[in-house]
């Protein structure tokens, strides 16, 4: 009986260990991107004889923003050596079919969502990352290229590429897609701009980007997938914003 009940608390360990763990190298790529980008606004505006709202000044506060990201989980990856557990694979043709579908999915999802919710009478919020841009197709054009080279691979890395497939070790796959999924729509609150429902309602949706993102994950086992989806998808919301922006919509 001893014996099974300290066998419970080596579990549970082990999985404290690793959300600790994950959710800590999240907060450092937060910190660290936050840091960078007040030490770099100012001297960038000068440099650019701008303003802090020029679109410049925007597009290079999100590439430094995920430039950030990108190197704390590879500061990680190098002090920790677990770079076989992101899945850093060589690209097979079945993953073709699978970003594929996976964009599909998360697409017609966010529409089938968003149109349920309609419905019902409720609103979601709008994203800081869409209304920074609102009629100004210069930088909706740029967060096109700044999302499939950038925000998704380097999300990617951080949310799956670590914290998931870190938790996934001792929690187990599900577990593992759930928590980093919570961890993945908490990072994302502050960004929604709304009355307390309109977020929770957008939480809705970012749930479902991270659970398909973290199924993709966990079938294919390589960061590629979801890092592909993951942009094509917000490259596509950021599209449609540029066409709306330049009358085509």
């Amino acid at each position: 009986m001893a014996d099974s009940s300290d066998a419970d608390i080596q579990v549970w360990m082990r999985r404290g260990s690793a959300l600790f763990e994950g959710v800590f190298v999240v907060l450092a790529a937060l910190v660290a991107a936050s840091l960078a980008v007040a030490v770099i606004r100012e001297p960038l505006v000068a440099a650019t004889g701008g303003t802090p709202d020029a679109t410049i000044v925007q597009l290079s506060v999100t590439v430094i923003q995920f430039v950030f990201f990108g190197l704390v989980v590879f500061w990680y990856l190098r002090v920790t050596d677990r770079w076989k557990m992101v899945g850093f694979d060589e690209f097979e043709p079945t993953h073709a079919i699978a970003i594929a579908v996976g964009t599909a999915v998360l697409l017609g999802g966010q529409l089938g969502i968003s149109a349920l919710f309609s419905s019902l009478g409720i609103s979601t919020g709008a994203n800081r990352a869409i209304t920074d841009g609102l009629g100004n197709p210069e930088y909706f054009f740029g967060m096109i290229i700044i999302s499939l080279l950038l925000v998704g691979p380097a999300e990617e890395l951080l949310f799956r590429g670590v914290l998931q497939a870190r938790l996934r070790e001792s929690w187990g796959a599900w577990p593992a897609i759930v928590l980093a999924t919570i961890v993945f729509g908490a990072i994302h609150l502050p960004a929604i701009i709304g009355e307390p429902t309109q977020q929770y309602a957008t939480l809705v949706v970012i749930a479902l980007l991270g659970l398909v993102l973290g199924y993709l994950y966990e079938r294919t086992r390589t960061i590629w997938v979801p890092a592909i989806v993951h942009g094509a998808n917000n490259a596509v919301i950021f599209a449609i914003q540029y066409a709306g922006a330049i009358g085509l919509l």
